[in-house]
Formats: C-alpha cells, structure tokens, sequence
C-alpha cells in the first residue's frame, strides 16, 4: 500500500516577527487510470523569508504543479516511461512559474517578492521521479537499507542565499535507480537538521527520520497516527521529549511517502552514535586545521561527497540526475528539459541574497573567521550546530575572494 502524509509548521521567528508561516506542501494517492495502480505525488516549496509575498508563491506554485501532474498522470496515455514523467515534471514546472508569474499579474505585486523554492515527487511504489529547485530536498531510504539525499541543494555565494524557482536555468530533474521504500521531501527548517552541508558529505542523522521512514504505515489509520506523533516531535511543545524546536526556529515542512510492504521488509538498520561522534571530531578538526593552517590566510577545502553513516555502502549507483547546465544528459534515453526563455527575464535578480562587492566579502570573511575562533574552544557537539553554516559561508566568501584575486 502506498501511503502518504505532510506536515507543515510555522517557525517560531515567524510567529515572534509577527511573520506568516511561507511554507506549503501537498502530497496526495491518485488512481492512474491509464496505469491502472496507484501512485503518490508530492510537492514542498518554502517561501523566501525576505519576499514579501513569497507565502502565496509558494502556495501558487504547489497547486499549480501538483495539478499539472495529476492531470497527467490519469490521462489513458500516461505511462511509467522517464521520457513521459519528466516531461510531465518540467511541464509542471513550467506551469508553476507561469502560476506565480499570473498571481503577481494579477495582484499588482512585484515577480520577486513572490520567490520561493519547489520540490516535486512522482512515486509509483519503487521509483521516484522529480524535479527541483531551491535548497530543500528529498531524503530516499532504499529497500536494501541504505538512505541518502538524492538532490542538491540550490544554494548563491552566500549560505542563506538560495536560487528560487524563477531561476529555470537551476531547476534539477532526475529519478532514483535503485528500487526505493520510503522517502520524505523537506523545506530546509528540516533538511538542514537532519542532513550536514557539503563540508560535512551531507551525511544524514539516521535517528530522525527512522520513524517516518522505517516504520511502516500498513492503512490510514496508522499513517494518521504515525502523522499525530511526528507532529507532537517536530512542535514546540513541552511534551516533545526532542525539543526540536530549541534548535529550529524556521518554518519546516516534511511529505513522507512510503510503499508500506516495502518499509515492513526492510533490513535491520544499525546507526552507531559513537562512530558519529567520531566522524563529528575529525570534521572539525579538518575545519580548524583548514582554517589555520595556510600562511597566506585561512583556507576552507569543502570536499564533495554523500551523506549517511559509515556502514552504507559506495558501491550501490548513484540517482540519475539531469543537469540543466549540460546539452546532453548522462544517458541516451534521458533528455535535458530547461526552459530556454531567460533573454525576456534579463531585468530579474539573478538569486536572493548576494552581495556585490569584494570590500563585503572581505569584512564577511574576517568576521566568520573571528567566530570560528571564538567557537572552537566549544565542545565539539556546540561547534556542529552552530559552525555548519558558518563555515560553509566561509568558504564560499573566501573561494569567491580567491577567484576574484585570480581574475
């Protein structure tokens, strides 16, 4: 049985700066009629907190592109084919970006001030197709065991900067290939809690997904239960044993999509705590190391990789994904779907949140720097929750002031 449900909650920095909650999700089971089986499509989009109506963007840009899905996937010619699905996806994008575009028409509002990010999901009870744009993301949990982000996160120079949905050349369409179980679509409130940046091999903190991902929803009953619990975990509330919230005040978002057979004949997962632990240290010793170790000034080296605890396996294939940037995509029977109409865009913001000058970088990066002194006489556990931004900030600030210097 496929089954499904989101949660979406205001922040608290929402409700103290008198803010709406600018997330949005649905995620729904259709009957494909021409497929005749079920399947499972979803969608997340998390509104730009500096856009002032970036809540209806998001909103405008969920309904508009699950409907373009739906109504795709029930028509007779509908057919699990990639070629179909992600032309579906990119169609759906479109129709999302028109929608937003419509709504600010419509409104007198500014396009920007809509911005917000949009995660996508097709789900036929092994495979996931999707498409995406923005710094949320899917977390996937395969039927051998193994789990990883399946999906990159759309970040600017800064690390609060992001590329939103008008920005067509960024949008990522792919699908997994390896047969999955269960898989959730989060807002970055989520995503960054559970998953590490770049610098830490986007490795995922099993402990907090497992009960959503590895704990089977058999009917709606328990799908709804299983909703009420993780709900209670995730809020605000001091009968929340996690008190998630004293470390997440943003808006978050998380659709979770399970094949139930599929999560009931998962193998047993181990997650090792300690090894974590130690892996934690020695990233931050490779911080400080990179950080104070150049004679010319402090040098970050983000090294790209995974995420996930050290008993997955590299060996198992990597999801597809299609890059907008190439002209051909990784395999013959993939095509790349970009939209190409950027020239008529020329007077929009590139993305949210970069500043223009070096003399801003430079003063950025020395005072990253003086908090990353200041910090790292913590204990190692205080750094990671605080330093995961800071120091991948960091290194975009210095790599963008080297490349400048090379220039």
């Amino acid at each position: 049985m496929l089954t499904t449900f989101n949660i979406t909650q205001q922040g608290s920095s929402h409700i103290q700066n008198n803010k709406p909650c600018q997330d949005y999700s649905q995620s729904m089971r259709i009957h494909a009629d021409g497929l005749n089986q079920d399947i499972v499509i979803s969608a997340v989009s998390d509104g730009v907190g500096s856009c002032m109506f970036s809540q209806d963007g998001s909103r405008e840009a969920v309904t508009a592109a699950l409907a373009t899905v739906s109504a795709g996937m029930k028509t007779e010619e509908a057919v699990l084919d990639d070629t179909y699905v992600l032309e579906l996806l990119k169609r759906a994008f479109d129709d999302a970006y028109d929608a937003v575009a419509a709504y600010a028409d419509e409104h007198e509002y500014p396009f920007t001030q809509l911005d917000s990010t949009l995660t996508v999901s097709i789900f036929d009870g092994t495979t996931i197709w999707f498409g995406h744009i923005g710094d949320d993301g899917i977390v996937a949990m395969y039927t051998d065991g193994t789990y990883e982000m399946i999906t990159q996160r759309h970040k600017g120079v800064f690390v609060s900067s992001v590329f939103p949905l008008r920005e067509t050349g960024k949008w990522e369409f792919g699908k997994s290939i390896k047969p999955l179980a269960s898989f959730a679509l989060m807002t970055d409130g989520v995503l960054d809690y559970v998953v590490g940046s770049e610098f830490y091999d986007n490795r995922v903190f099993y402990p907090f997904i497992q009960p959503v991902l590895a704990s089977a929803m058999n009917d709606d009953e328990q799908m709804e239960h299983l909703k009420q619990e993780f709900g209670v975990y995730l809020k605000d509330d001091p009968a929340s044993p996690s008190r998630f919230r004293n470390h997440v005040s943003d808006d978050i978002t998380i659709a979770v999509v399970q094949n139930s057979e599929a999560v009931a004949a998962l193998p047993e997962i181990h997650f090792d705590m300690e090894e974590w632990d130690r892996q934690t240290e020695a990233y931050v010793k490779k911080a400080q190391e990179s950080l104070y170790s150049s004679k010319h000034g402090p040098e970050v080296v983000i090294e790209l990789g995974r995420g996930g605890p050290p008993q997955q396996s590299d060996a198992h294939p990597r999801p597809i994904v299609i890059d907008p940037a190439e002209e051909t995509s990784a395999t013959d029977s993939l095509t790349i779907l970009t939209r190409h109409d950027e020239e008529s865009r020329s007077d929009q913001q590139p993305f949210t949140g970069m500043d223009e000058t070096e003399q801003d970088l430079q003063k950025a990066a020395l005072q990253v720097i003086t908090d990353l002194k200041e910090t790292g006489t913590e204990a190692s556990r205080g750094l990671i929750r605080v330093g995961n931004s800071v120091r991948a900030l960091s290194a975009a600030i210095i790599s963008a002031i080297q490349n400048r210097t090379k220039e």
